[in-house]
């Protein structure tokens, strides 16, 4: 895939993770020329805030929605390497509890914890691709 940097009209931010924003600044300085060009940078509202309390994000949705339903959930979780292998079986655990129809892997879950929810949820557990297209029906 060929990147055009001098055809980028704006940069959006939706989120802190530094796989989204590492590098953002050498990136800016390249497009800008130093200053010389204007590029817009657009940020989610609370794109750097730190929760004082973590909140099961899908059940921060479902309160949100007004439903105990939830039809999809497409997400990593971020449980990739040594450190997050604990909390994979109480994530499946809890992925189990709320019962989506389907559930989608997203970038950062890491092979061990895929492998994992593929032997939970096979019928739930369908890999994301590059390019895919999600279409929801209302029903």
């Amino acid at each position: 895939m060929k990147a055009y940097l001098n055809r980028l009209e704006a940069i959006i931010l939706s989120h802190e993770h530094p796989d989204h924003f590492f590098g953002l600044e050498r990136l800016i300085k390249f497009i800008t020329g130093e200053g010389k060009k204007k590029i817009p940078l657009f940020l989610h509202p609370e794109a750097f805030v730190i929760p004082i309390k973590s909140e099961n994000t899908v059940e921060y949705a479902k309160k949100f929605a007004g439903t105990d339903k939830v039809y999809a959930v497409l997400g990593g979780f971020h449980l990739t390497g040594r450190i997050f292998d604990p909390i994979i079986q109480p994530t499946i655990d809890e992925m189990r509890r709320i019962k989506p129809l389907i559930y989608r892997t997203m970038h950062c879950i890491g092979w061990k914890a895929i492998n994992r929810f593929a032997e939970a949820m096979p019928e739930q557990l369908l890999l994301n691709t590059v390019g895919t297209t999600y279409v929801f029906d209302r029903e």
